[in-house]
């Protein structure tokens, strides 16, 4: 229940073209290095930290998914 409210956020701050994170992912992707669950756990890590400011997850979840049906 949380991991898919956490992706589908995730994957659409990831998409916007002012996102901070893009080339760290290009970096990433080019290397081929990781195995894909390690790039989706870095992806949704950089997501919480970076696009929420690095707040607690009890805060990030009250104020950013509430109205969401959990």
């Amino acid at each position: 229940m949380f991991y898919e409210l956490i992706k589908e956020a995730g994957d659409a701050w990831w998409v916007q073209p002012d996102c901070p994170c893009q080339p760290f992912l290009q970096y990433i992707l080019e290397r081929d290095k990781l195995r894909n669950a390690q790039i989706e756990a870095i992806c949704h890590y950089l997501y919480l930290k970076v696009a929420h400011e690095s707040k607690p997850l009890y805060q990030t979840f009250t104020e950013s998914f509430r109205s969401q049906t959990l």
